[in-house]
């Protein structure tokens, strides 16, 4: 996992931010697996792993509510950008390909707008279910918390996939 992450990093230094945010939102499969071995629901797995290791970071909600609250006026509103939405957003790129890539885009519930060239303070923005994501800064957050994870696990075997020769 610590390779993908490397990776993760030198396509955002090289502003290579949609393959890498694309990658990045493969953190939380990975790091959900060995957290919820037994759970077979992907996108539980995810969303409970996301819930856990990146959407409770103060830190993460300090640079949300800064943002929401400076465009908006509001305070704790997005907290819509939760492990459902993170969920939605890896969906959208992983499985709808290039249609992610073109403006402001409705997948399942949430519209959303992906973005490298945003103002690097402006992580993400959320109004009535349409979400505007800085791309290069949400796989940064990925590789952070996927690295502090990873960092933290007493079995660092687990991350390390074998493949077998039959």
């Amino acid at each position: 996992m610590l390779k993908i992450i490397e990776v993760i990093e030198d396509a955002n230094r090289k502003d290579c931010s949609l393959p890498a945010l694309a990658l990045a939102l493969t953190l939380p499969d990975i790091c959900s697996q060995i957290e919820y071995p037994h759970e077979t629901n992907v996108g539980y797995r995810y969303r409970q792993w996301y819930k856990n290791h990146v959407h409770t970071h103060e830190e993460y909600h300090e640079l949300q509510n800064t943002y929401y609250a400076r465009v908006h006026s509001e305070e704790n509103m997005l907290a819509h950008f939760n492990g459902h939405a993170c969920y939605k957003l890896r969906c959208l790129l992983l499985h709808q390909g290039d249609s992610a890539l073109q403006g402001e885009v409705l997948y399942e519930d949430l519209y959303f707008h992906i973005d490298s060239t945003q103002d690097p303070n402006d992580y993400l923005g959320f109004k009535d279910g349409h979400i505007s994501v800085n791309s290069k800064l949400l796989s940064e957050y990925l590789c952070k918390y996927a690295k502090e994870y990873y960092n933290s696990h007493p079995n660092k075997d687990l991350f390390q996939k074998q493949v077998s020769h039959a």
